[in-house]
């Protein structure tokens, strides 16, 4: 049987995986954030440039925003500025799981887009936790077949492993993350300042994940966090920092680069996913 004649080529669609650590990213003098929005490549920067006029879609976590009341007047703030892509519009949406339960948030997501005019050249930057930051991001990556997504988590979880990873999904048919994406954001903004309103136990919750990393890939990091363990639960602010960074870098490093240093698996297509043990 003859069988056919295959024509192959590479692909070319390589995105740079860009995560910031910073404080207070809506101060007017903060220049993280315009950052964030600029093209990550300067070769589509004169592309985008001549393209219609992007917007802002904001999510926010629920809980983000009640445990900060000045959060949303500083977003708006932030964008009144004009050197951001204007802001189009702000949708609260529940955190935690109920985000990624009820399929009718995802529509909620959806319908205010397209109301709002949110093209493929256009941004979503979705404020939240991890369960949050999933939801807005299966949105975004499935939009249009795909806008451009900004990340600001606001959990130490989120903020050290989930907000920093290129997965995306919701919970269906009573099936934890049963649809969902691979879909490198178009940037990821840790702020320090989120961190200052959790309670001491979502505080502590994050740690979980850094000592799994260090277990997995840097011993002399969880030699450290023994030493430190007492500091880092009574929430030394510097102390975490550095935690916190080990951690979103070696999650970036196995995510992004080969082996020996990484994964070499970024989409996850082998059965084996040191990151996600203890998750089964």
């Amino acid at each position: 049987m003859n069988p056919g004649s295959w024509h192959i080529r590479s692909v070319a669609a390589a995105q740079p995986h860009r995560v910031a650590f910073a404080q207070d990213v809506f101060n007017l003098e903060n220049p993280t954030l315009a950052a964030a929005f600029a093209s990550p490549s300067a070769d589509r920067h004169e592309v985008v440039a001549q393209a219609a006029p992007a917007k802002t879609f904001v999510v926010l976590d629920e809980n983000a925003a009640a445990a900060d009341f000045t959060l949303i007047s500083r977003i708006e703030q932030r964008f009144a500025r004009g050197d951001l892509p204007p802001l189009a519009a702000t949708l609260k949406l529940p955190g935690g799981e109920a985000s990624k339960n009820d399929p009718a948030h995802l529509d909620t997501l959806y319908r205010a887009m397209l109301d709002c005019g949110i093209d493929r050249r256009s941004y979503v930057l979705a404020i939240g936790g991890g369960a949050l930051l999933d939801t807005a991001g299966y949105a975004a990556a499935t939009m249009h077949r795909g806008v451009r997504l900004i990340r600001l988590p606001t959990t130490t979880l989120a903020q050290c492993d989930s907000g920093v990873g290129v997965k995306n999904a919701v919970n269906r048919f009573g099936v934890k993350n049963a649809t969902g994406t691979f879909a490198v954001p178009w940037a990821v903004v840790n702020d320090s300042r989120f961190l200052r309103t959790l309670p001491d136990d979502v505080w502590r919750h994050g740690f979980a994940e850094v000592v799994k990393v260090a277990l997995l890939k840097d011993a002399e990091l969880f030699c450290w966090l023994e030493e430190h363990a007492d500091a880092l639960a009574c929430r030394d602010e510097p102390l975490a920092e550095h935690a916190w960074q080990r951690s979103a870098a070696l999650h970036l490093q196995h995510i992004a680069e080969a082996p020996p240093d990484g994964g070499g698996d970024p989409f996850e297509a082998d059965q084996a996913r040191p990151l996600d043990f203890g998750h089964w």
